[in-house]
C-alpha cells in the first residue's frame, strides 16, 4: 500500500508500507497534556524549561 505519489509526475514517493494487523492502543495519560488548556504538550519544551528553572 503506498501512501504517497507527486502530483505532477505520480511517481511514488514511500515505498509500500505494511498494513498492521491492529490498532494500538493509544496513550491517555493526562503528563503528556497541558493542564489548562488539555493540549498535547511538547515534551522537548517542558525538558528545557525544566532545565531553565533549575539552573
Amino acid at each position: 500500500m503506498t501512501v504517497f505519489y507527486c502530483m505532477k509526475c505520480g511517481a511514488q514517493l514511500t515505498s509500500d508500507l505494511q498494513e498492521l494487523p491492529e490498532v494500538p492502543e493509544a496513550r491517555l495519560g493526562d503528563k503528556d497534556r497541558d493542564r489548562k488548556t488539555r493540549l498535547a504538550v511538547d515534551r522537548a519544551q517542558v525538558t528545557l524549561n525544566v532545565i531553565r528553572m533549575i539552573t
